[in-house]
């Protein structure tokens, strides 16, 4: 759901751009959605540090809570790859103090979430985490391999 238009998250790496974007598939096809993931190199990128954006585009119609926690997804993916631990009340509290925490986008589907929206989508993720990493991997080694784009 980061669209290559917003910044910062407009160009990652490859594998956190993957990450991101299969935490929204997973999750959204985990509560009753479909959808399709975009991973595009991004061409003004210099040689030596090629850099990637992603989308997730989804089908399908979701409650508004469950709008909340796909968008919040992504974003809280990447932390909870860097820290597995990751706390919902320590996560929220970084949501509401980074002001570009979220790509513009996901900041739009995830307005009004709460504490309970964060706490619901770490849940989701852990559960769902090892189809995350694995749709995750697979996509990346696709865009490696020019296999996929």
């Amino acid at each position: 759901m980061s669209a290559a238009g917003d910044a910062p998250h407009a160009a990652a790496t490859l594998e956190r751009v993957c990450l991101h974007e299969y935490a929204h598939c997973v999750l959204a096809f985990a509560l009753g959605a479909a959808g399709f993931v975009r991973i595009a190199r991004v061409l003004d990128a210099a040689p030596s540090a090629v850099r990637y954006a992603g989308a997730f585009q989804m089908h399908g119609a979701l409650a508004d809570r469950d709008w909340r926690i796909v968008a919040l997804a992504g974003t809280l993916a990447e932390w909870l790859a860097d820290d597995h631990a990751l706390d919902a009340a320590a996560a929220h509290g970084r949501l509401a103090g980074e002001a570009d925490a979220l790509a513009a986008s996901d900041a739009a589907l995830a307005a009004g979430y709460d504490l309970c929206d964060v706490q619901r989508c770490l849940a989701l993720l852990r559960e769902h985490w090892d189809a995350v990493i694995a749709q995750a991997r697979g996509r990346a080694d696709a865009v490696r391999g020019g296999t996929a784009g």
